[in-house]
C-alpha cells in the first residue's frame, strides 16, 4: 500500500488564466484517502505553490494529476517533473478521462470518471494504465472536501480578482464555493457531460446545509457560489435547501448557474428569500 499522496492541480505557467475556485474535486478524493490513512496534500499552482519544491519535501509515492483541457499541457509539465522525482504518476479529470490514450503518453496511469474510488484502489495497490470504478451513487457517502489541505484564505478573498462573474458580492466578503451535485440532466453534444455514462446525482439537503454551515462556522464566509451544472435541476431539493438556510437561520448571500427553463416564479421567490442574489444562464451559440 502506497503511504503518500500528492494532488495536484496545474495552471497556466504564463498566469494568463485565473481560477476563482479551490480544486474541490480533489478536496474529495484527499478526505477519501485520508480516511483510509494515507497521508495527503494538495498542491494548486493557481495559489503559487510549487510542485516541485513540494515533491521534494513531500516525497509523495504517488503523484495525482487533474486538468481540463485547456490545461493539459501544463498537466503533462507536472507529470515530468513527478515522473523525474521518481513518483508514481496517475491523471484524472475531463481531459484524461476522453483522452485517456493520449495522457497516457505522459503519465502512468489514467483515471476515466470519478476518481475517489479509483484512487483508493491504486493506492492499495491496482496496477492497470487505465483505471475505471463504479461511480459514487449515493453522494452523502462521501466525506466533505479536505477544506484543511486547501489555501482557504486564498479562495475565500475575492478582491484579488480583477475580472470576476461574482458582482453580487459586496468588496471584503468571504466566498465559499461548493458542488452539491454531479452531472447534469441534459446531454447537450457540445458539453463534456454528453461523454458521461453516470447518472445525475445529487447530496441531500439535509448535507449542503451541513457543509454551508461549516464553512460559515469555521471559515467565516458570507457568500457562496454554487458550482453545479444546473442548480434549479432538482426543484423540491432547491426548496428543502431555502428551506433549511431560513430555519437555521444561516446569513449569507448565495449564487448559482441554471438552465433557462428549470426556473420558474415560484422559485425564484423560494431562492431569493434563502439569499440568492445572482443565477448565471448559459448561451452556448448565436444562432
Amino acid at each position: 500500500m502506497y503511504k503518500k499522496v500528492l494532488l495536484v492541480s496545474p495552471a497556466s505557467v504564463t498566469k494568463t488564466m485565473v481560477d476563482v475556485r479551490p480544486p474541490l474535486n480533489l478536496g474529495y478524493i484527499a478526505s477519501c484517502l485520508e480516511e483510509g490513512g494515507v497521508e495527503v496534500r494538495i498542491v494548486d499552482e493557481h495559489v503559487g505553490q510549487d510542485v516541485g519544491t513540494e515533491i521534494a519535501s513531500f516525497a509523495p509515492d504517488i503523484v495525482g494529476i487533474t486538468a481540463t483541457t485547456p490545461l493539459a499541457l501544463e498537466a503533462y509539465r507536472v507529470a515530468k517533473i513527478a515522473k523525474d522525482a521518481g513518483c508514481l504518476t496517475v491523471m484524472g479529470g475531463r481531459h484524461a478521462s476522453i483522452l485517456p490514450f493520449e495522457a497516457l503518453e505522459h503519465v502512468d496511469m489514467v483515471v476515466q470518471g470519478e476518481g475517489e474510488r479509483a484512487m483508493i484502489e491504486i493506492v492499495n495497490g491496482r496496477n492497470e494504465r487505465i483505471i475505471k470504478c463504479d461511480y459514487v451513487k449515493n453522494l452523502d457517502e462521501l466525506p466533505p472536501p479536505a477544506w484543511h489541505l486547501m489555501n482557504m484564505d486564498y479562495y475565500l478573498t475575492l478582491n484579488r480578482y480583477s475580472m470576476t462573474n461574482l458582482s453580487f458580492i459586496p468588496p471584503g466578503t468571504r466566498i465559499g464555493a461548493y458542488i452539491s451535485m454531479r452531472g447534469c440532466p441534459y446531454s447537450c453534444i457540445y458539453c463534456y457531460n454528453s461523454w458521461k455514462d453516470v447518472p445525475l446525482r445529487f447530496h441531500s439537503a439535509q448535507r449542503v446545509v451541513s457543509d454551508i454551515m461549516h464553512l460559515v462556522e469555521k471559515y467565516n464566509i458570507g457568500a457562496l457560489f454554487f458550482m453545479d451544472d444546473d442548480m434549479f435541476a432538482h426543484k423540491k431539493r432547491l426548496k428543502e435547501i431555502c428551506a433549511f438556510i431560513k430555519e437555521k437561520g444561516i446569513n449569507i448571500i448565495w449564487g448559482c448557474q441554471a438552465k433557462v427553463d428549470s426556473i420558474n416564479l415560484e422559485l425564484l421567490y423560494v431562492a431569493r428569500e434563502a439569499g440568492c442574489q445572482q443565477i448565471l444562464f448559459g448561451f452556448e451559440s448565436g444562432s
